[in-house]
């Protein structure tokens, strides 16, 4: 009667005998009302039927069956619950009631629905970010990178995820493993510029802002950059070409 969990027992014809307090409080109906009645009076079409035939199945072997389902309360709102079912034996070990404890879940569901759309929500702007995001673990391997980072390199996503930027040339020869060490050792921001040619062989200017964060309790190295080699490119014309006017200018002088 007190049990903070709701109680539904059944006979062997899945018949409800008993239903306590914390079931009615869950769903609205009271005793009297689903006495002699089944389960499925909960039913909101929401679970798949398979998983009602799996459940007999189990139970009907004596084992216990546990799962999830998203049921309908009396005023005709869904509800999800945690459901432990287990069969109660005679002394000659012939099944005579179905006892059910299932605790309510939803608030647990819609937290976790949640987050997942938050979660994918920020994946998706990860993904079709106009600048470059990639990020590593203490060890250094890649663990997220975005197409603007690939397409910085002529690379791929793929690719970039099986790197460690320890093994690198370019972040050896750019100054950029420096600079993550930095990071990752005083937890502070950095920018730089990261001047290198990829491994599939573009010349790349790179304006990073490399910083610190801990995911599941580990210290992470993000890089948030900007492709500025198309810019760079035309300020080397420019100068080559302000280098080449003087110099026709000292020559004609």
């Amino acid at each position: 009667e007190r049990n903070p969990a709701a109680i539904v027992i059944t006979d062997r014809a899945g018949n409800i005998e008993y239903v306590n307090p914390k079931f009615t409080a869950v769903t609205g109906y009271s005793l009297a009302e689903v006495l002699g009645k089944n389960p499925r009076v909960l039913k909101s079409g929401e679970t798949p039927a398979e998983e009602y035939r799996r459940m007999w199945q189990v139970i009907t072997t004596g084992q216990e069956w546990r799962g999830e389902f998203h049921n309908r309360r009396k005023n005709g709102g869904l509800f999800w619950e945690s459901a432990s079912i287990s069969s109660i034996l005679d002394a000659t070990g012939k099944i005579t009631h179905f006892v059910a404890v299932k605790e309510d879940i939803t608030e647990v569901k819609q937290a976790r629905e949640k987050l997942t759309e938050a979660f994918n929500f920020n994946r998706s702007i990860i993904a079709n970010a106009s600048v470059g995001i990639v990020a590593f673990n203490a060890s250094g391997q890649c663990i997220l990178a975005n197409e603007a980072a690939a397409r910085a390199i002529n690379g791929t996503v793929p690719w970039l995820l099986e790197k460690n930027f320890r093994q690198l040339e370019s972040w050896r020869t750019s100054g950029l493993l420096q600079v993550a060490e930095e990071v990752l050792a005083t937890k502070e921001s950095r920018q730089c510029e990261a001047h290198f040619t990829s491994t599939f062989g573009r010349e790349v200017w790179l304006v990073c802002h490399l910083s610190h964060f801990i995911r599941n309790g580990e210290p992470h190295l993000l890089d948030v950059f900007i492709d500025v080699t198309d810019k760079k490119k035309l300020e080397v014309q420019f100068l080559r070409s302000q280098r080449m006017e003087r110099s026709e200018e000292r020559r004609v002088g």
